[in-house]
């Protein structure tokens, strides 16, 4: 099967965070997106009230470096 180019969605999970800067909601949903370029991808979690996006990769490398 070859590979499949264009919009193919988001897949989103809630989960526990610290506050939203914006308007204090502690709910996330991560957010997976694919771009056709290999690196145009991109993985991040979003305010499930405001939708604000939060780069989370500091978090991730503290996590990966423990």
């Amino acid at each position: 099967m070859g590979k499949e180019i264009g919009s193919v969605g988001t897949i989103r999970k809630e989960l526990d965070g610290k506050a939203c800067p914006v308007c204090g909601w502690e709910k996330y949903q991560l957010v997976l997106r694919s771009d056709a370029r290999p690196e145009g991808g991109a993985l991040f979690a979003r305010c499930s009230r405001c939708h604000k996006p939060r780069d989370f990769a500091a978090d991730l490398l503290k996590i990966k470096a423990s």
